[in-house]
């Protein structure tokens, strides 16, 4: 019942990272993020990115974000920042500028972003750069993201717009978020990174909203889209359909014309590693954190290639330094503190898991799942309980927590507790083999072996419909076992 990592799900990718201070006249940074948050939406489909909602007319809302983001056909989704899911019903785009306006429709009412002014940004000053970028492997949540980015240079001329050039780093799924300046006003779309031939040294790109304003009156629709030679897009949309070795075809492809670009060797780390390929994972890896040392996306993917490799000795530097660089990342303490766990370090993994709910990050369900994990295995079950009901109390939406209070409650004999535990499991995910396991076993420690036969039937039902043979069998076999002693 208690697999590792149960809910890394629930993790995803949450970081506000230090900002430097602001004059007295601008908000807190918190307060830039906070308001960024409001109207800044991730943007799902063939491709994914995040935009920025900057008009509404009767129920359409308008959403700027980067055509590269929308130039694959297919379908695509804006996602508010309340989680509700809305289809893009329109895609306009600029030509020869990397700028899309993207429609969808909704009743609710959500925030509009100020438009500030873009032609005051000079080199040294400091903005804001935010997104929702895609999750790790085994990390299948993407998070809202909020940094601060000193403009280095700003082009008088540049390839698609991109003339503003700031020292924020970002990955793919931002692209498309805003600029904003000290007062949370839009001032620029974040696009692109730009990696230094000589020195290696990783810039971000974006493009000044006066472009967009200046030309906006060239909008049109886009109809009869042709897919673009894009590798990088593409090694993405394959890994998307689990396509790992067609993506790393194409990344190699983006590679060979340019050996700097950080976005394809990531990508390519990244089916690497769900390839299960560790040693070309952590080339790659290696090589983005060569060009930019404090990618901490990059710290975190070689730290979990280490992790899953046992090395966990270089995961706990890689996640240290991870966390070195932006102490309220959540993630790394929880992986740190899962290393720690599995060396029975257990007050340092403690202190590890308890930082996510402290900072009062979007990681809090997990720590306290992970604590309760902890606790349970040291076999402090009253701790370990009270750990996972309050997992419970921040999302009741999660049947691994039901079940392992539900383990606990049955490992004290409570099975009624037990039983009421999986049921609600059973009630979220009505495919869950281990709850009607449980569940089953609390029934026949009840001495009702009838709904013990039946919870373990639909738990064979659910196996064998999910592939798992071994554990189809193991079920049939207690089903015999107890229809000897009805």
């Amino acid at each position: 019942m208690n697999r590792y990592l149960y809910f890394v799900p629930l993790l995803g990718i949450v970081t506000t990272i230090a900002l430097q201070s602001q004059p007295l006249s601008a908000l807190e940074p918190a307060e830039v993020s906070a308001k960024a948050q409001e109207f800044t939406v991730q943007i799902d489909g063939e491709e994914t990115g995040t935009g920025t909602i900057i008009e509404r007319n009767g129920n359409s809302y308008s959403v700027i974000t980067c055509w590269h983001v929308m130039d694959t056909p297919g379908n695509y989704q804006v996602i508010t920042p309340d989680g509700e899911t809305y289809q893009v019903t329109e895609v306009k785009n600029l030509p020869d500028i990397d700028i899309a306006v993207i429609t969808f429709t909704s009743g609710k009412t959500y925030s509009i972003a100020e438009l500030g002014k873009s032609e005051t940004i000079n080199p040294g000053t400091n903005t804001y750069v935010v997104g929702y970028p895609n999750p790790f492997p085994g990390f299948p949540e993407r998070a809202y993201l909020f940094s601060s980015a000193e403009i280095q240079s700003r082009l008088s001329k540049a390839e698609k717009g991109y003339k503003i050039i700031h020292n924020g780093s970002f990955t793919p799924g931002s692209s498309g978020g805003g600029i904003f300046d000290s007062e949370a006003r839009l001032i620029g779309v974040n696009g692109r990174f730009i990696s230094e031939g000589n020195t290696g040294k990783v810039y971000g790109a974006g493009i000044p909203l006066e472009i967009y304003l200046a030309e906006r009156g060239n909008l049109f629709i886009s109809t009869n889209i042709t897919l673009p030679q894009d590798f990088v897009s593409l090694g993405r949309r394959k890994l998307k359909q689990k396509d790992y070795r067609g993506a790393i075809a194409e990344f190699n492809r983006a590679l060979a014309s340019n050996i700097n670009d950080l976005d394809s060797l990531s990508g390519r780390g990244e089916a690497y590693l769900i390839l299960k390929d560790y040693s070309m994972a952590n080339k790659d890896f290696d090589a983005v954190l060569q060009r930019d040392p404090n990618n901490i996306n990059a710290l975190l993917y070689r730290g979990v290639t280490y992790m899953i490799s046992e090395e966990k000795d270089k995961a706990i530097i890689d996640f240290s330094q991870a966390i070195s660089i932006n102490p309220d990342f959540g993630l790394a303490y929880l992986l740190r503190g899962t290393i720690y766990a599995s060396r029975k370090e257990f007050d340092k993994a403690i202190a590890d898991y308890q930082e996510p709910i402290r900072l009062g990050s979007d990681f809090a369900v997990a720590s306290y799942s992970f604590l309760g994990m902890l606790h349970m295995n040291l076999e402090e079950y009253d701790k370990a309980i009270g750990y996972y009901t309050e997992a419970i109390s921040f999302n009741p939406k999660i049947t691994e927590i039901y079940l392992s209070r539900g383990l606990i409650y049955y490992r004290l004999e409570e099975y009624n507790k037990a039983i009421a535990d999986c049921t609600k499991g059973i009630s979220v995910d009505p495919s869950s083999a281990d709850a009607y396991v449980l569940r089953g076993l609390s029934y026949n420690d009840l001495g009702d072996e009838k709904k013990a036969i039946d919870d373990f039937q639909k738990a064979a039902d659910l196996y064998q419909k999910q592939g798992d043979t071994q554990l189809y069998q193991e079920a049939m076999d207690t089903i015999r076992d107890l229809q000897l002693y009805e």
